[in-house]
């Protein structure tokens, strides 16, 4: 029988997911953002997120331990694990407050920069695709949104996970929600589950479109991309590269930065052409990208529990 604590966090999640959350965007920024905070504060307190309540158990807070000891012994960070845990589900409910902003069309309040986009519209010539590689880093799916204004269709790749029976009703239409707004801003495109439509993404890179993916997850069953990331050889999920490489396409990587306030920063990486990706160094630099800004500021890194789940080449087979 489900005990009382898991019906009351269940039925927390219901309120915040139906109704707290999308009616935060609709405040004014500055107290939108504020509850953002609280809630935050309030997950990190309780050791709870949508996927604790949904498995109704909790695992958060002992990962995200090990995850900052390996991070801070890689990066001699000062932070304490405990700060760094605070921010790790502070940006967690920021994210989810500005993808309530996308759903309410408040995108044009924010003032957004872009760091290399010239460079990389203008690679635009030869009609080839894009593979951009991203990570659950603090404003990045709101950087993606925002890449739709300069006209090029854009296709996210994304995981049925969140359908998952076990996951409340109310999370489970709150995200499809949210890629549904998302997918306004895409010039055409579609956000895409990589279980049943990954031939839609090698479509669209054909087409010369452009395609993010989430990359910053661990391989599996000792099979990976070895990367140099954070004190390690890592092995990750080698999809993104897969893809790009069996599309022909070009690479580049992206993080959304908050600024404060209403200032938001998307920066891009340098391109590496199709060509390059057949060796290994195209993709360490890729990769290098978003470890930069994950040792910057590993507290907004919201998906950092999963590093101690990434095998160490050393120990495993490389793909």
């Amino acid at each position: 029988m489900e005990s009382l604590r898991w019906r009351a966090l269940r039925a927390f999640a219901a309120w915040e997911y139906g109704w707290l959350v999308p009616a935060s965007a609709r405040w004014p920024l500055p107290l939108g953002r504020a509850a953002s905070r609280a809630r935050g504060w309030l997950h990190a307190r309780l050791d709870s997120d949508w996927r604790t309540v949904s498995l109704r158990q909790h695992f958060l807070a002992v990962r995200l331990a090990d995850a900052y000891a390996q991070i801070s012994a890689a990066t001699a960070h000062s932070e304490s694990p405990r700060r760094l845990t605070r921010q790790r589900f502070m940006t967690a409910a920021r994210e989810e407050w500005e993808a309530a902003l996308t759903m309410r069309d408040r995108l044009g309040a924010l003032r957004v920069s872009f760091d290399n986009i010239d460079r990389l519209l203008e690679r635009r010539s030869d009609g080839r695709g894009l593979v951009i590689l991203t990570a659950h880093f603090d404003s990045t799916l709101l950087g993606v949104s925002c890449l739709g204004r300069f006209g090029v269709p854009l296709h996210l790749a994304t995981s049925r996970v969140v359908l998952d029976p076990l996951v409340p009703a109310a999370v489970q239409h709150f995200f499809t929600a949210k890629y549904e707004a998302m997918q306004r801003h895409f010039n055409g495109g579609r956000y895409a589950h990589v279980e049943t439509h990954l031939k839609s993404l090698y479509a669209a890179l054909r087409r010369g479109e452009w395609v993010v993916i989430l990359g910053d997850g661990p391989g599996v069953n000792g099979q990976g991309l070895p990367i140099p990331f954070l004190g390690g050889t890592r092995l990750f999920a080698p999809g993104p590269v897969r893809i790009a490489q069996r599309a022909g396409s070009d690479m580049v990587a992206m993080v959304g930065l908050f600024k404060g306030g209403s200032d938001y920063r998307v920066v891009l990486s340098d391109v590496e052409k199709a060509a390059a990706l057949a060796g290994p160094h195209a993709a360490e630099r890729l990769y290098g990208f978003l470890e930069h800004h994950i040792r910057t500021a590993p507290g907004r890194w919201w998906a950092a529990e999963q590093l101690p789940a990434f095998p160490i080449a050393e120990q495993a087979h490389a793909f």
